[in-house]
């Protein structure tokens, strides 16, 4: 029969900086009535070092004060007793639990020495069980108590960073900086998708329109996004620098933000690029084009799955329940799917998970090379094909050089038109010039360029009236923008007005509160069907019309109508919205119901007798949102 148990916990430390922490432990874990093994120094040297590690080897628990510089070993290592207390606790497989101090650096996992190397793993690793927790969490309940002394406790993260009121004003400080951050790339990534849909478009269409029209609204997207980026990334590099003591990698942070910060700046290149990709004239075949529009949205995405990691890692050593309203924001970033789904904690999973999509980036990165390479090869095929045609009609090779001159001077023209929203004059003149230098009379050259002037102005007129649709958006966005408190009838009247302006995403942004809301006055099904009609892209084959929301409790069935439905006539009158409705017996009705695959079945019925009401809401707004 082994000795009975005389002692809970030990504490380990160094009197130099952790003995008030100790203390502190001490007191409060005695008054919850813990058999705790303190202040051991009339134990420590001679023959007395064999009932301290008695008392070790009784302990469940074994509290290792990491105060600054603790493990900065001494030379004589039978009088380091902090060091042979740890070595001790680690043979006997005790459960560590650290406590680490502020300014406390563990040292990398070379630097220590053997018998007690493994303590590195318990910073990260430690297994949970259940006798740990309540004495994990009376150690918390003490921290708590000292919350002057600034510690923090990562045994299993039960009970992470941060204790004291101070550090969570800091954390609430860091995570509002950051969804700054994230709300000015979701933005971006909105434009950048929008602008990858039109490309599509124009590609299919063998017509640059489309993308020609959405050009305009990505760079005024992309100016707002950037200014918002901007301050977000003074405040929060400002905070880095004032606040340097909670347990997150400052340094990739930094990386981090620099990383976007030049992402965005590099953002204006995405519209040529794409423009020589829609341009029908370009020497490329279809399938290359959508090709490289597909690897581009591949692009887009794992560019928003890194940002979603690196946010993890940023928040990795914070509790959960720190980040509440962080993460209620940063489920409304539709662009930065990653983020809903359950977070990732664990330090080395994110490292996997950040390598393994830096490695499908680079993949991705290498094929769009692959196909730029193939597409300068067959424009440099195109160009001596020019050149070999314009020679047997007898144009000179100076002449054949001007005239690619002046294509290449053309070029230059549009980006600046792009750009600047201006006609330069200068570079028109340089234009002209070139034509008649390859061969062109003065009334052939002024005629091509009065041509191009013309159609560059209606350009910029349609440029500058997409920008003003573009800021009564932004007007609109931040007028009615969805709140968690606001009620049914409100979040629903937001999206219609967002739908009648032709704004699907932020009526999807009212939809997605009506789901967190969970309401069986407009429960999932409903929700469905109203978001299938926010976010067609086609054609539906009905307009307006009334959705079935619920029933008139107790009622949980209905004879014709279901959750989700569409009704758009009665008595083969229009049923626009819910006052041209009648639930009279032996009124008739033409309903639209989504199936299985999606799509809308019509179908016609008849009301039965005794049947509860409906609850319905429009799907257009009165007048249209005029």
């Amino acid at each position: 029969m082994g000795e009975a148990q005389q002692y809970d916990i030990f504490i380990s430390y160094r009197r130099e900086g952790g003995y008030d922490t100790a203390q502190l432990l001490y007191d409060r874990l005695t008054q919850m009535r813990y058999r705790v093994s303190f202040d051991l120094e009339t134990l420590r040297g001679g023959k007395f070092n064999t009932q301290l590690y008695r008392r070790i080897e009784q302990c469940s628990d074994v509290l290792v004060i990491m105060s600054r510089d603790s493990l900065n070993l001494r030379e004589n290592q039978e009088d380091d007793w902090f060091r042979l207390e740890i070595a001790h606790a680690l043979k006997h497989k005790k459960n560590i639990v650290p406590v680490f101090l502020r300014d406390f650096k563990f040292p990398q996992k070379g630097e220590l020495p053997e018998d007690i190397a493994d303590l590195v793993n318990y910073n990260f690793k430690a297994k949970p069980h259940r006798r740990r927790w309540p004495v994990v969490a009376a150690i918390a309940a003490a921290l708590l108590i000292g919350a002057g002394i600034g510690v923090w406790l990562k045994s299993d993260k039960i009970f992470p960073y941060p204790f004291t009121t101070e550090q969570k004003k800091q954390v609430e400080s860091l995570a509002a900086n950051i969804m700054l951050v994230g709300t000015a790339y979701n933005d971006y990534l909105s434009a950048e998708n929008d602008l990858l849909v039109a490309a599509r478009l124009s590609v299919e269409a063998g017509s640059r329109k489309a993308f020609d029209d959405a050009a305009p609204t990505y760079l005024h997207r992309l100016r707002k996004a950037r200014d918002r980026f901007a301050s977000a990334f003074t405040a929060t590099s400002d905070f880095a620098r004032h606040v340097s003591n909670m347990p997150i990698d400052y340094a990739g942070m930094q990386v981090f933000l620099e990383g976007l910060k030049q992402e965005l700046q590099l953002a204006d290149d995405e519209v040529p690029s794409l423009e020589r990709v829609c341009n029908p004239d370009f020497p490329c075949e279809k399938a290359d084009r959508l090709r490289m529009i597909n690897h581009k949205q591949k692009d887009w995405k794992l560019r928003s799955d890194l940002f979603s990691v690196s946010v993890m890692g940023i928040f990795c050593n914070i509790a959960p329940e720190a980040l509440t309203d962080f993460k209620k924001v940063a489920g409304e970033w539709i662009h930065i799917r990653l983020l809903h789904d359950p977070w990732l904690r664990d330090e080395k999973e994110i490292e996997r998970k950040m390598e393994a999509l830096c490695n499908e980036l680079a993949a991705v990165v290498g094929e769009m090379q692959t196909i730029l390479g193939n597409q300068n090869s067959a424009l440099a095929k195109e160009t001596q094909k020019f050149r070999h045609d314009m020679a047997e009609i007898g144009m000179s090779s100076d002449q054949v050089e001007k005239m690619l001159a002046a294509e290449r001077t053309l070029a230059d023209i549009r980006g600046l038109i792009d750009t600047t929203k201006k006609l330069p004059e200068q570079e028109l003149a340089l234009y002209k010039k070139q034509l008649i230098e390859a061969g062109m009379t003065e009334a052939q050259a002024d005629s091509l360029v009065g041509k191009f002037r013309k159609l560059a102005e209606q350009k910029l007129a349609l440029s500058s009236a997409q920008e003003q649709l573009a800021e009564a958006h932004d007007r609109l966005r931040e007028k009615f923008a969805p709140r968690d408190d606001d009620d049914i009838g409100i979040l629903w009247g937001k999206a219609l007005r967002f739908m009648s302006v032709n704004m699907p995403e932020e009526a999807k942004r009212c939809s997605d509160v009506l789901r967190r809301r969970n309401t069986p006055d407009f429960p999932p099904s409903a929700i469905d069907t109203a978001e299938a009609i926010i976010l067609s892209k086609g054609a539906l084959p009905f307009v307006g019309g009334v959705l079935v929301c619920s029933y008139e409790p107790p009622a949980t069935s209905h004879a014709i109508f279901k959750i989700g439905d569409v009704i758009t006539e009665v008595n083969e009158k229009p049923c626009q919205y819910f006052e041209d409705y009648s639930s009279k017996t032996g009124n008739t009705y033409t309903i639209y119901r989504r199936n299985a695959k999606g799509e809308f079945d019509k179908l016609t019925a008849t009301m039965p007798e005794n049947q509860p009401r409906v609850a319905l809401v429009n799907l257009t707004e009165k007048g249209d949102g005029k």
